[in-house]
Formats: C-alpha cells, sequence, structure tokens
C-alpha cells in the first residue's frame, strides 16, 4: 500500500512536473513571438510608438510607424517603409525597396540587392548604405561610414553628408571588359550643391558625374 501511494505521488510529481515544464515553455514561445515577429506569404505592420525585436517576412512587406524600435529588420521578396522617428538596428531586402521617413536612426547598415533605397531628410545611418541593383537618393540625410552601388544611380541633395566613401562598384564581366562591351547604360552620379563627402569616390567603371561646384567631395579615383 505505501509502495503504492509512494509510486502515485511519484507519478503525480512528475505529471505537474511536465505540465508546468509545458507551460513555461508556451509561455517563453508566446513572449518570444510578441517580440519577434516572422511571417511566410504574409506582410507585418507595426503601429505608432511600439517596440519589438527581429521584423522579418518572405513574399511581403514590412511597415514600421512612427515612433517604432525595432532591431534587425529583413524581408525577401517585400518592401521595406520606415515612417518618422523609427529607431532600429539594421534594415535589409532582397528583392524590394527600402523608404526611411524623417528623423529615422538606423544603428548599422541599410542593404538591399534589387530595390531602391530613399532616405529623407535628417535621418542618420550610423553604417553602410549599400544597393546592388537600385537607386539610392539621400535626401539631407547623414551617412556615417559608406555608399556604394553597382548598377544604380545615386543622388545626394542639399544637407547630405556621407562620412565614408562613395563607391560604383563595377557590373560587367572580364570577359567584357577584354571585348570592350560598351552596351550598357552608364551609372548616374549626381552631387548637389550643399552636399559634403568627407571621404573619398571610387569608381569602378564609368559613370556620368554630375557634381555641383559647390558640393564638397574627397578625391576622385578612377579605377577602370
Amino acid at each position: 500500500m505505501n509502495s503504492a501511494n509512494h509510486t502515485m505521488r511519484m507519478g503525480t510529481s512528475i505529471l505537474l512536473g511536465m505540465i508546468l515544464g509545458s507551460y513555461v515553455f508556451i509561455s517563453n514561445a508566446e513572449g518570444s513571438d510578441l517580440n519577434s515577429l516572422s511571417r511566410i506569404n504574409d506582410h507585418i505592420e507595426i503601429g505608432d510608438n511600439e517596440q519589438v525585436g527581429n521584423v522579418s517576412t518572405v513574399n511581403g512587406g514590412v511597415i514600421l510607424h512612427c515612433g517604432v524600435k525595432a532591431q534587425h529588420v529583413d524581408t525577401v521578396n517585400g518592401h521595406v517603409k520606415v515612417q518618422n522617428e523609427v529607431a532600429a538596428l539594421s534594415l535589409k531586402t532582397i528583392n524590394g525597396a527600402i523608404s526611411l521617413g524623417n528623423n529615422v536612426t538606423i544603428e548599422g547598415d541599410i542593404h538591399s540587392i534589387n530595390g531602391a533605397i530613399d532616405i529623407a531628410r535628417s535621418s542618420l545611418v550610423q553604417g553602410d548604405v549599400h544597393s546592388v541593383n537600385g537607386n539610392i537618393s539621400i535626401h539631407g540625410a547623414t551617412i556615417i561610414n559608406d555608399l556604394q552601388t553597382s548598377n544604380g544611380d545615386i543622388f545626394l541633395s542639399a544637407g547630405s553628408t556621407v562620412n565614408g566613401d562613395l563607391l560604383v562598384e563595377g557590373n560587367y564581366s572580364l570577359l567584357d571588359r577584354i571585348l570592350n562591351y560598351s552596351g550598357k547604360r552608364k551609372p548616374v552620379l549626381r552631387i548637389d550643391a550643399g552636399t559634403v563627402i568627407n571621404g573619398d569616390i571610387h569608381l569602378h567603371q564609368e559613370v556620368d558625374l554630375l557634381i555641383d561646384e559647390d558640393a564638397t567631395v574627397g578625391k576622385i579615383h578612377h579605377h577602370y
């Protein structure tokens, strides 16, 4: 009898432990879901002044409304739209545009492979801004590190500052170079009056270079 009661108490304790353990696990999982958001074939929209962790989508866009604080934000086949006074660690898209409102702070990099990048006035990017196949437009914002493209145009309006270098990488193969291929469109690099580039400009291919005489830029290096 005592043995049976002891066995029953042990069984009850084990069952209770499993229930409590499952409860804690589910609770932590739910808390994690509330903090970091991930979707497939759907978009994510974060309301004004909300705080979230990482945000990621596949086949869907991301919208961060005014005052949102987020960590790393990335999409595959979707845009990233960031409204005014948002703060995030980084922004990344594979096939989609990235747009920033006014007074946005990005602590790391902004990176797009097949999409444009547009950054509005008084925003601050503390890392690099890089688009492979998309245009980059900076409207009176500050980039602490480098600004880089391969196949897109770059436009810097009055009040824009780049503390690092501005790079236009090459975008055709060694065979094209040997054959002196010239059928592709040249990227346009337009730098308006009142723009400051504290680093140098590195050109790894021919560009249409439009620099206002009242812009401040470093040395221009031709690597082709």
